[in-house]
């Protein structure tokens, strides 16, 4: 057989295929932007350690202190901090939450830090903050009403008894902790949602929110911040630096604070009829969980005076106010009539939970007397589990329904 011996001969660019011609330059671009990224990553590599002080520290600038550039005394330009802009919460929302503060109403007794544990007696840390409330006051879900909170509710006999891990989109890197609750719902919430309420289960000295605030990602305990303890409290997200320099038109109420003493002091039978203070005024003893109440309003926190008491639970009622309404307008493009919000005031003053639930339970934002009666009764139903939940009326709908519909006749003689 006969072979060849005569080497293949390599074409010219020039005599190849217009197709193979356009593959081969295509190869050739590539190859050349490769080299060239490769370039710059190898000289910004190098660079770094010169590069990066300097523009972390124009970051810092930018994101705390603003910009400001000037020719001679006059300002050219000048751009507020960054941070203000996109809406960070103000310094003392992220103060770290001290004893003697109140939160919603309530003030702290027992701070983060070392001390001496109530129960054993010898010294501990105590990885949270406590806030002392009466059984069933509500937890919100901290986070804007569009987003999705979730809460994982556990239970630890003997120490945080029934508690929830709570983590929300809009508080990325952190996780909470509420523990002691009398109450709590697992799953994914909306943002003011109520997830929980305060109670005594676990390890625990009397009825109590312990509050705890975590790194999500190592899972260290940090002192609480006040801000996201407010928010899950109040349900209301505290206002950013943006909105307290915008001056926002101030909420304005459709009741007066002496009408909404005197309509629910009348229903709570502390006032008559003229609003005149009757002794249970002056302080008495609650029928229900037998605690001492003083003022208007029954209050029960502590207070060294009717006055006092009143001044408290009337900041109380007013953040609660803000939610209900909110929740009215979201629901029915506007806030519920004069009537319907001191019945809704009146409701939550008896039973916070319920008077969270008032708004679901209503199909219009004026109802009539009869609806605003059905709306509160049907409100002592936990939506969770379908039960009825009024220990203090004997567990009766009967009970229930009797009891509100003497608290709205005397609501609304005051205010209509």
């Amino acid at each position: 057989m006969l072979t060849s011996t005569a080497k293949p001969q390599k074409p010219d660019f020039d005599q190849l295929s217009p197709d193979l011609q356009w593959h081969i330059c295509q190869r050739r671009e590539r190859n050349e932007r490769a080299i060239q990224l490769g370039a710059i990553s190898l000289v910004g590599l190098l660079a770094t350690p010169m590069l990066i002080p300097g523009l972390n520290k124009q970051m810092d600038v930018s994101l705390h202190e603003g910009r400001e550039i000037k020719l001679g005394p006059i300002t050219v330009y000048e751009a507020p901090p960054a941070l203000e802009a996109i809406g960070i919460l103000p310094p003392e929302a992220l103060a770290p939450v001290e004893v003697g503060d109140e939160i919603a109403g309530y003030q702290v007794n027992s701070g983060y830090g070392d001390r001496v544990h109530p129960i054993h007696g010898d010294v501990r840390f105590h990885n949270g903050v406590d806030l002392p409330t009466e059984t069933g006051v509500a937890i919100h879900a901290p986070g804007k009403r569009s987003s999705r909170v979730k809460v994982d509710c556990k239970n630890q006999p003997g120490g945080a008894g029934t508690y929830a891990e709570i983590s929300s989109p809009d508080i990325p890197g952190l996780v909470f902790q509420a523990m002691h609750l009398s109450k709590c719902i697992t799953g994914l919430h909306h943002g003011g949602a109520v997830i929980g309420a305060t109670g005594n289960t676990g390890g625990s000295t009397g009825p109590h929110l312990h509050w705890s605030q975590m790194d999500s990602v190592t899972g260290d305990y940090q002192k609480p911040q006040k801000g996201y303890l407010q928010w899950a409290m109040t349900g209301q997200a505290p206002k950013t630096l943006k909105e307290i320099d915008q001056a926002a038109v101030p909420f304005q109420s459709l009741l007066s604070d002496e009408e909404l003493t005197c309509a629910i002091g009348n229903a709570e039978g502390t006032k008559g009829d003229d609003c005149t203070p009757n002794p249970a005024y002056f302080g008495h003893i609650d029928p229900g969980n037998g605690a001492s109440n003083i003022g208007a309003f029954s209050y029960q926190h502590g207070a060294s005076s009717p006055e006092e008491a009143d001044a408290k639970q009337i900041e109380r009622l007013r953040n609660a106010e803000s939610s209900i309404q909110q929740k009215a307008v979201d629901k029915f493009g506007q806030p519920l009539s004069k009537a319907a919000l001191a019945s809704a005031l009146d409701l939550w003053n008896q039973a916070p939970l319920a008077g969270d639930d008032f708004v679901m339970r209503l199909s219009t934002a004026d109802p009539s007397p009869q609806e605003i009666i059905d709306a509160r009764s049907q409100a002592f139903i936990n939506p969770a589990t379908g039960q009825l939940e009024a220990p203090g009326l004997g567990n009766s709908i009967g009970n229930v329904r009797a009891d509100q519909k003497r608290r709205v006749n005397e609501v609304l003689e005051q205010v209509q």
